[in-house]
């Protein structure tokens, strides 16, 4: 039993922003302690229902590239951590 999710982002919000959103130990403990996803093994299972239920924060004004290139780094630092 191998599921896929494909999660695309809504107009406006850039895929690195939903991958950091997804990827947060907010949505990991709103997941677990919620009760809303099933322990297998190492790993959580997290069913469509769910996962349409995930909070995503609004987001203003489009980032300045400072903080883009903030966020970028802090994705390459969890790439190499858990990638």
């Amino acid at each position: 039993g191998i599921s896929t999710h494909v999660v695309s982002s809504p107009k406006g919000v850039s895929m690195r922003f939903l991958e950091a959103v997804m990827n947060s130990r907010a949505v990991k403990f709103w997941l677990e302690k919620g009760g809303r996803a099933k322990r297998r093994g190492a790993n959580i299972d997290i069913t469509i229902a769910v996962l349409r239920k995930i909070p995503v924060p609004s987001v203003g004004a489009p980032p300045d590239e400072n903080a883009r290139k903030e966020a970028d780094k802090l994705m390459e630092i969890y790439d190499r951590a858990f990638g």
